[in-house]
This record gives C-alpha cells, sequence and structure tokens, in this order.
C-alpha cells in the first residue's frame, strides 16, 4: 500500500513553487492567483479531516504565514488553527472572491469567506494582497512537510520501538 499520499503531495506542491519561481513571464503566459489557488485547495482540502491534527502542531502565529491579523474578520478566535479551518471551509464550499484594484481588471485581493449552512453573512472574512496569498501558500506548504515528516519520523521509530519489544 502506498503510505506516504500527503508528504509526496506537499512535496510536489512545494516543487512546483521552486519551479514556477524560476519560469520566465516573459516568454509564457502565466495565471499566478490560478496557480497559487489550485495549490492553496490541494494543501487544505486534500488532506481532509487530517489537516487540523497536523495544523495544531505547526507553528502559530499568523504573521509567519504573512497573514495580518487586521485581514481577518470574525466572530471566532484569531487564532491559526481557526483561521486555516475556516479558510479550509469557504474553499471547499466556493465561498471566495476576486477583487481588483486597478484599472486593468487584474486580481489584486483574495477575499475567502466562512458562513454556516444558509446564513447571508459570514462570521469570517480572510482577505489577502495576491502577494499576500502566494506567501501564505509558500509558507503553509513548508511548515505542514515539516511537521508532516516529523510525525511519520516519530511513529516509525515508536513502531520499531514496539516491534523490537
Amino acid at each position: 500500500m502506498y503510505n506516504n499520499v500527503e508528504i509526496d503531495f506537499v512535496e510536489r506542491t512545494c516543487q512546483n513553487l521552486k519551479h514556477i519561481e524560476r519560469l520566465n513571464f516573459d516568454e509564457h503566459k502565466f495565471f499566478e492567483v490560478t496557480f497559487f489557488l489550485n495549490h492553496c485547495y490541494g494543501l487544505l482540502i486534500f488532506p481532509q479531516s487530517k489537516i487540523m491534527k497536523v495544523v495544531k502542531k505547526m507553528r502559530q502565529d499568523l504573521s509567519y504565514y504573512d497573514i495580518n491579523e487586521d485581514n481577518v474578520v470574525t466572530t471566532h478566535d484569531k487564532d491559526f488553527a481557526t483561521v486555516i479551518r475556516s479558510m479550509r471551509n469557504g474553499l471547499s464550499h466556493g465561498h471566495i472572491e476576486f477583487q481588483s484594484g486597478n484599472t486593468d481588471n487584474t486580481i489584486t485581493r483574495i477575499v475567502i469567506k466562512d458562513k454556516k449552512n444558509k446564513e447571508i453573512e459570514p462570521h469570517t472574512t480572510i482577505t489577502l494582497s495576491v502577494e499576500e496569498f502566494e506567501e501564505f501558500v509558500k509558507r503553509f506548504a513548508k511548515e505542514y512537510l515539516k511537521v508532516k515528516k516529523k510525525n511519520v519520523s516519530q511513529n516509525s521509530i515508536e513502531t520499531s520501538n514496539t516491534i523490537s519489544l
């Protein structure tokens, strides 16, 4: 059975992120918001319910992930795990908006909203500039991978200790 799906997925996401930094945008048409949004979906949605166990072990300061507390409007706590859960829920249910602050309609901000069932108003709104969103995806992937690999390593040590008894 293939056991490292989550780790391999995040490692490949990190590799994609590195490759894109080397791309010459003058030669290739590139939609950076689409690219980073796809990676964010993969990072937050793909692990399903397991993600929150890992998130609780990750670095908890929002500023590390380039999320300013002023960009999070919520009736809940503004702690890292709650913001990630809201972001995951908003993405999962398609509660995302794109805003443009310029005349050429280039996306400049991404707004993710989390709301309960059929409520009209969200209980959490996260607004990030494209640059902040990109940095969030990169840092989240890196930190998630670090914690996940550490957990796998610890589990294999515990398993080998159990087997040798």
